[in-house]
């Protein structure tokens, strides 16, 4: 899964303008996955 992230990083960092909001929610996609795995919420991400 952190492949993923890592792949789609790279899709963010080389988008154009107009395709930052889909590459940003394709990163989220795949955060929301990573969190469910390891039994995180966002809330205890966002209290660090």
């Amino acid at each position: 899964m952190l492949a993923k992230l890592v792949e789609e990083a790279q899709e963010l960092m080389a988008a154009l303008p107009e395709e930052l909001l889909t590459e940003l929610t394709d990163m989220l996609e795949v955060f929301d996955r990573i969190l469910a795995a390891g039994e995180i919420s966002w809330l205890q991400v966002r209290q660090l």
